[in-house]
């Protein structure tokens, strides 16, 4: 939770004004995991509510396909390593959702610069933001 909340503080400058009104924790936010279409539904109906003011997803492919229904939410996106190592290179459905995905995010998080890289070649715009986080890193450090 303690990451989602600087995360949203980092994307709150992406808000619309009159979210920007309220308290940060008065806004909802939402982190998407690899679901299922149920989940995936549940989420779709809290982002309807008009509350959500950001989202976090890790994977490309298996949360950045709900992410990227939602383009008036900023988000950010975890690599976590087989969206772009392995996904890319398999249909050119999951290559469109990790291009428009990585383009969408307002944020991208990569393990290492290579994967940083990685995922910067796939795409013909320059991506957002890219930060590095190493895997097993002290956070507070950062």
């Amino acid at each position: 939770h303690t990451t989602c909340m600087r995360i949203a503080k980092a994307l709150r400058s992406t808000m619309s004004p009159e979210k920007k009104q309220r308290n940060l924790e008065d806004v909802e936010i939402v982190v998407v995991p690899a679901m299922s279409e149920h989940a995936a539904e549940k989420v779709h109906k809290l982002v309807a509510t008009g509350t959500v003011a950001c989202m976090m997803g890790i994977h490309c492919v298996k949360s950045g396909q709900h992410l990227i229904k939602h383009p008036g939410i900023p988000f950010a996106i975890i690599l976590g390593g087989t969206d772009i190592n392995e996904f890319a290179s398999r249909s050119s459905k999951d290559q469109e959702t990790i291009v428009q995905c990585l383009e969408m995010a307002h944020e991208v998080v990569a393990f290492s610069e290579t994967l940083g890289d990685a995922a910067q070649q796939l795409c013909k715009k320059r991506l957002k933001a890219v930060s590095i986080i190493p895997q097993a890193v002290d956070v507070e450090e950062i």
